[in-house]
């Protein structure tokens, strides 16, 4: 860190990573401050001619400003471990300009909240690993309640973090648009709809392997991204992302029913294209019912719908100008599929 610090270069930092560096105790060298390179004074000399004598004088070399030492402004920061000493309440007052803080080993409670306290700018937050103890306590829990701009927020595996910690979080950060809460086991299906209900915003969500979620009932024009591995699908959960791009349920025994009431209505609007239908119908070869209004599919996917597809009854297909009725013929010729498109 002292090498750092003095190289000028690095004066200007912005975003710092050294969480596999295991053997940095303390980064408080980095903040000493590294004065710009200087260059010597010299002398200069003045000629002066008169009509009767020639003279030179030397002049003083001119006098410098005094340097100040230019500190590293950090934005982003990551480290290995947080633990109270010293050196790391040193680099307190340096923190804020902070926004992004990532925290993948151990971290003490005491001097997590001190680094809340000195982030005031702070919108991504990225903590795993807590197994033992629950760090959020409600002190620190009020805290990160504080900041209403937070946009991401990612919790590995803070196994002893309660539901009502969880739930206090969703109804403050509402403008949170990434959110990860993993192998949490007080993790409920009426948080997770709390969690929908309050943030409006959210593109990502990922709560994989928090087993007690079952019946989830959602729903969400914005969410891009879910991930559901490893819960409980139950037989209640009723969810409509009309623009979901990734979705995984590893680990749920879908049957018929569950598959078409998840996937039935999900493709609508989403813009869909071949690549990305195909792997639906190859894996969900039971579908009943599939919606692609508004889709960007073409008769490349007709022809795999007829291929896939042979429990399918109902296909819409409305506001899609890449279909034509010729293009249909081949189901329509089947008898069993009822078809909406607006020709």
């Amino acid at each position: 860190m002292s090498y750092l610090a003095n190289a000028y270069l690095l004066s200007r930092l912005k975003h710092l990573s050294i969480d596999q560096c295991i053997t940095i105790n303390f980064i408080n060298g980095l903040f000493k401050g590294c004065l710009p390179p200087t260059i010597t004074p010299t002398t200069t000399t003045t000629t002066t001619i008169t009509a009767n004598e020639y003279t030179e004088e030397q002049l003083p070399p001119p006098q410098q400003e005094e340097q100040i030492p230019e500190i590293p402004k950090l934005l982003s920061l990551k480290l290995p471990t947080l633990r109270s000493n010293t050196n790391t309440i040193m680099i307190l007052r340096y923190l804020s300009s902070i926004t992004s803080l990532s925290l993948p080993g151990s971290i003490e409670s005491f001097m997590f909240l001190r680094f809340l306290e000195s982030c005031p700018s702070l919108n991504y937050l990225s903590l795993s690993g807590r197994y033992k103890d629950n760090l959020f306590h409600k002190t620190i829990v009020d805290k990160l309640c504080t900041y209403k701009n937070m946009k991401e927020l990612h919790l590995y595996s803070l196994s002893k973090m309660t539901g009502e910690d969880i739930g206090a979080i969703a109804m403050n950060l509402i403008h949170l648009e990434r959110l990860s809460i993993t192998n949490n086991q007080w993790l409920t299906s009426d948080i997770v709809n709390l969690i929908f209900e309050s943030c409006q915003n959210l593109k990502s969500l990922d709560i994989s392997h928090c087993r007690e979620v079952s019946n989830i009932s959602a729903s969400s024009s914005n969410l891009l991204s879910l991930d559901l591995s490893n819960t409980d699908g139950g037989d209640s959960t009723d969810v409509y992302f009309p623009n979901l791009l990734s979705l995984s349920l590893k680990s749920w025994n879908l049957d018929l029913p569950m598959i078409n009431k998840i996937f039935s209505r999900n493709l609508s609007s989403t813009l869909i294209n071949d690549e990305q239908l195909l792997p639906i119908l190859i894996n969900c070869s039971s579908l009943n019912i599939l919606i692609l209004e508004r889709s960007n599919i073409t008769p490349i996917s007709i022809e795999n719908i007829n291929q896939y597809s042979k429990h399918l009854t109902k296909l819409i297909l409305t506001s899609n100008s890449n279909i034509t009725k010729t293009d249909l013929q081949p189901l329509f010729a089947l008898g069993t599929i009822d078809i909406v498109k607006f020709f």
